[in-house]
């Protein structure tokens, strides 16, 4: 069965209010935090499902360097070697838009599972840069991080030579961190977001 794709130009009556407010969310974040305009009108809109109300945009040429520099201009960050060296599934040569579920730590129901079984499994889940941004989105809208008791596994995405990338925010030190682990490594603080796109 195919999934249905809502266009906000030409089905904007079926889009709810919700989903046009973080539209316009989305908009003057890039506007406020990159200086760039998106025309939130053309970017298709997946079907929402139950439990998935945070809606993520990544505009077009969104890298993970520039997210992370924007980061560098607001706490400390760390990372190992190899941060830009990413093939996610997504990629950004147009906007899109995903929903996730909207919770500050990540999916309980997927503690304990590698990213080697969420691909087994067909979940669905969140790349570097979409998880990126979501920090970032969620530190310009209400100042808070997300992860702080559990690590987002970014199963969506690898570094060459097939590493996964986690993120965390480290209270105790202040800082947000990237770093890696392998595909078939889990734990029950290791837990992915799941993505309807």
């Amino acid at each position: 069965m195919r999934r249905k794709i809502f266009e906000a130009k030409s089905l904007k009556t079926l889009l709810d209010e919700d989903t046009r407010r973080q539209l316009e969310e989305w908009r003057k974040f890039y506007k406020e935090v990159f200086n760039t305009q998106i025309e939130i009108k053309n970017i298709p809109i997946p079907e929402r499902q139950l439990h998935f109300n945070q809606l993520i945009v990544r505009a077009k040429g969104m890298t993970t360097r520039r997210i992370w520099n924007e980061f560098k201009n607001l706490f400390p960050v760390f990372s190992p070697d190899g941060l830009h060296n990413i093939v996610s599934v997504r990629k950004a040569v147009k906007h899109y838009a995903i929903w996730i579920r909207d919770e500050r730590e990540a999916d309980e129901k997927l503690f304990a599972r590698s990213a080697r079984d969420l691909l087994f499994q067909n979940i669905n889940s969140i790349t570097l840069e979409e998880r990126l941004l979501f920090e970032l989105f969620s530190w310009w809208k209400n100042k808070q991080h997300l992860d702080l008791k559990t690590q987002t596994l970014c199963a969506g995405s690898r570094r060459l030579g097939g590493q996964v990338p986690v993120v965390l925010y480290f209270k105790s030190c202040g800082w947000l961190e990237v770093n890696w682990v392998c595909d078939h490594e889990k734990a029950r603080y290791l837990r992915a977001r799941e993505v309807i796109q």
